[in-house]
């Protein structure tokens, strides 16, 4: 019995495997209160990883069937399912989505394409004893697996989710539950709220959808998830006024990553579009500093006098001022206005990683007059750690570097491992960064050949064997943000290389290599 277990796990993980298009007509078995919804284009998934080539699994699965205590029977349907899972009945064109409720219940859903054939499947596992008999209701079938699942279906659609207790307890409980589901229909379903018209539309691999409901439920056990709550609440955002769409995609030559907020209310729409002001547009204006083998770049234009406002008309600056003293005040102000004076690019370089240093770095700030540089002076030199090079400088030497903060015309900077701000004879190229509100670039090359790197690896086998042969197909990653949507950009050397294919690969050598 426990083989024919693992054997039906392996087969319905299989078969998760084999869907590729966006046809979401049986999304409204999702329940509206559903928080939490994936969806997996899991075929497209199997493709790229290029599972299909290797016959492994396959092979391992029928090989599993073959020693298992079933009846022949069982055996020949099993294999047939495996050789083509078509004959599962599974529509396996289709995604699959898996939901969590209010309730804390969840489910997965997907289509079906011959409910004679899942029908057979059925009857098999029920002789063997692995579930109970098929229940046919007027719109639906329905087994249950140990008491602890239950598999329903019609001519195009299945679910299968736990039992609750007391449907475990009560068959009509059960019965009413399931024909509830089926009788959802789009307008009482998931697919009536408009932010998931985001899900079925998106055909990446994988779309991730969280409702602003979600933040709540998921608080009540979650302490960052209260953190998160509380921070939006401090900026006048209810977090049911915030819905979260998340999505990977794995392309040849990039690997797509994408987060997005989307607000439900005119309320968090505004608060939002103050967040945005804050940003401005690269304009690459520092790059000339920065060198051409730097291990990390970011760069971010910024609007400081947006940023005061939106502490102003969220009123979060009132609520910090009134909770402190006449000192604490005096303070926060020296701070907006250090901010206020902050206009343009914020550019940091990281050019460097000794293991036996602090890395070398640079980070620029466009600023408008000299507040900047006074409130690093107030910051650092408060005991004269510092010595004064000139009314526009000061360096601290300790070891084999230094730390250095000044002002230069408009861009006030603070260097370790350099006492001047000069432009590289081959400076880092800026057209990836133009244009953008917040940008940072990881050159991958760089960073598994610094020093401190390679000393934090060095005595890791895991490492060796699987994460550095992946790394080194890595040119860059690249990260970009607003107030909106944060996107990562996974981008390999080859144009033609495809990191799920590559992790797969490495993954299958290091099984291999472990056997």
């Amino acid at each position: 019995m426990k083989n024919l277990r693992k054997i039906a796990i392996s087969v319905f993980a299989l078969l998760l495997f084999a869907s590729c298009t966006n046809d979401a007509d049986y999304a409204n078995l999702i329940p509206d209160d559903a928080y939490v919804v994936a969806k997996f284009n899991v075929a497209q998934i199997i493709d790229k990883a290029d599972i299909n080539t290797d016959n492994s699994l396959t092979e391992t699965l029928i090989d599993g069937i073959k020693d298992a205590d079933l009846t022949a029977e069982t055996k020949d349907k099993l294999t047939e399912i495996i050789n083509n899972p078509a004959e599962l009945g599974i529509d396996v064109r289709k995604p699959i989505y898996l939901y969590m409720c209010d309730n804390q219940d969840f489910g997965i859903v997907g289509a079906v394409s011959d409910d004679a054939k899942l029908e057979e499947l059925l009857l098999a596992a029920s002789n063997e004893g692995v579930c109970s008999d098929i229940n046919n209701e007027d719109l639906y079938s329905y087994v249950s697996v140990e008491n602890e699942i239950v598999i329903a279906y019609d001519a195009s659609r299945i679910i299968i989710h736990p039992l609750t207790y007391d449907e475990r307890n009560d068959e009509s409980e059960l019965t009413a539950n399931i024909n509830k589901q089926f009788n959802l229909g789009a307008e009482n379903s998931i697919v009536a709220n408009e932010a998931f018209s985001n899900v079925m539309s998106n055909d990446n691999d994988l779309v991730y959808y969280m409702s602003g409901n979600a933040m709540k439920i998921l608080a009540e056990e979650d302490r960052d998830f209260r953190e998160i709550m509380q921070m939006y609440e401090t900026i006048n955002i209810n977090v049911d006024e915030i819905d979260y769409i998340a999505s990977i995609n794995f392309d040849n030559g990039e690997t797509n990553m994408t987060y997005e907020v989307i607000p439900t209310s005119e309320q968090a729409e505004e608060t939002l579009n103050l967040l945005e002001d804050c940003y401005s547009d690269i304009s690459g204006v520092h790059f000339d500093y920065l060198k051409s083998s730097s291990v990390v770049a970011v760069a971010c234009g910024f609007n400081g006098k947006g940023l005061t406002k939106f502490l102003e008309d969220t009123e979060i600056l009132d609520l910090i001022t009134n909770n402190a003293d006449n000192e604490e005040n005096e303070l926060i102000y020296t701070i907006l206005n250090t901010i206020e004076s902050i206009d343009g690019d914020i550019t940091i370089g990281v050019s460097e990683l000794d293991s036996k240093s602090m890395p070398k770095c640079k980070a620029i700030v466009e600023t408008k007059d000299n507040s900047l540089f006074n409130l690093l002076e107030m910051s650092f030199n408060q005991n004269g750690e510092f010595q004064q090079v000139s009314d526009s400088q000061y360096t601290l030497g300790f070891g084999e570097t230094s730390m250095t903060f000044g002002v230069d015309g408009s861009d006030t900077y603070f260097l370790i491992g350099d006492t001047q701000l000069e432009e590289e004879s081959s400076s880092l190229d800026a057209s990836e960064f133009n244009g953008k509100k917040f940008c940072a670039y990881i050159y991958v090359d760089e960073l598994i050949e610094s020093e401190m790197f390679e000393d934090y690896f060095r005595y890791n086998q895991e490492y060796k064997l699987f994460v550095k042969p992946i790394i080194k197909k890595i040119s860059n990653v690249e990260v970009t943000a607003n107030s909106r949507k944060a996107e990562l950009k996974i981008k390999m050397k080859d144009s033609g290389t495809n990191l799920l294919t590559e992790v797969c690969k490495t993954l299958n050598q290091v099984i291999s290599a472990l056997s």
